[in-house]
């Protein structure tokens, strides 16, 4: 008789997989601190002013994103951006948390967070070759010691909505269908 995987075996199984495939994220050291919509970036930039008296306060255009971003990891440094109610807020996660933390109980705060780097992987991981698809490598299926014997799959269909707006590719209503 086969011995069945659990689903918490299966998550594990999967999440090891994705380790070895995806660096995990990084903090950064900032911490972002996010506004409600409707504030403007001039009143974050008081508001950030206010609750830290040695900050250098800058609200960055719109093209100079990545430079400002990159400037608040310097010591009392804090960039707005005009097109998005967030700030980053640089000087150390120490500093930054204790400042974000300060800034909470203001109405205008909806949340903080400290900041990641996220790293994009090479190339795509899974790559469909005679073996497998790319969707079984993707849950882990093609390294897992079950064969799928004695499992019986039905896939229920009800129908397409030829109304929906997202099915704007013409439908072959001639092709045949078929039965395995």
């Amino acid at each position: 008789m086969m011995q069945m995987e659990t689903v918490p075996e299966r998550v594990a199984f999967v999440a090891e997989q994705q380790k070895r495939l995806i660096p995990p994220p990084m903090p950064t050291g900032r911490r972002l601190v996010i506004f409600h919509d409707g504030v403007s970036p001039e009143k974050a930039a008081a508001l950030l002013r206010q609750a830290s008296d040695s900050a250098v306060v800058s609200v960055a255009e719109e093209a100079s994103f990545g430079a400002a971003i990159r400037s608040a990891s310097a010591a009392d440094s804090i960039v707005v951006l005009n097109r998005f109610p967030v700030a980053a807020i640089g000087g150390g996660m120490q500093r930054a948390t204790a400042l974000a933390t300060a800034l909470q109980a203001h109405a205008e705060v909806a949340d903080s967070r400290p900041e990641f780097w996220l790293f994009a992987i090479d190339g795509p991981p899974w790559i469909d070759d005679a073996a497998s698809t790319w969707g079984m490598k993707a849950i882990g299926a093609d390294a897992s010691t079950f064969d799928g014997s004695g499992i019986k799959l039905a896939v229920l269909d009800t129908g397409i909505d030829l109304g929906h707006p997202r099915s704007d590719r013409p439908l072959d209503r001639d092709r045949k269908l078929r039965r395995r």
